[in-house]
């Protein structure tokens, strides 16, 4: 999990550094697109925000402003996620990959509209899947 963690804080800190100057001046807001409050990705983008803003005291009881806040925003999940980062309220989404694939080519089964400039910045945990179907199935 620090692994994680890491990864996406320093995804965040690189953000911070490419955001034009005026912008690290009013410290922009990194928002997160997580899922059901009762589910594994909202802890995990919970988590994220809360090692974000130990970075932030750190960086405070150095003498440094820390250019990013961090929000963690419960949602409906990728669907969810991958429309409020199109429209542009979310910065960040929790997304399933298979999700992310569809909504960058823009064959999505769900009510989303295409967004090729979609890009992973880590994957959370890998999601291997067995299926098992009958001998008569055609599979």
């Amino acid at each position: 999990m620090r692994t994680i963690i890491g990864g996406w804080l320093t995804a965040l800190m690189v953000l911070a550094t490419l955001a034009p100057a005026q912008a690290q001046l009013q410290r922009d807001v990194a928002t997160i697109g997580t899922g059901s409050p009762v589910g594994v990705y909202f802890i995990a983008g919970n988590a994220l925000c809360r090692a974000v803003a130990k970075a932030e005291a750190d960086a405070k009881r150095e003498g440094r402003v820390f250019p990013m806040r961090c929000l963690s925003a419960p949602s409906a999940g990728s669907a969810d996620n991958l429309a409020r980062i199109a429209s542009g309220d979310l910065t960040f989404g929790i997304v399933q990959s298979d999700s992310q694939y569809h909504a960058t080519r823009g064959d999505t089964p769900e009510a989303i509209k295409p967004n090729e400039k979609l890009r992973a910045v880590l994957a959370l945990h890998p999601e291997p899947i067995q299926l098992v179907v009958g001998k008569d199935s055609g599979i």
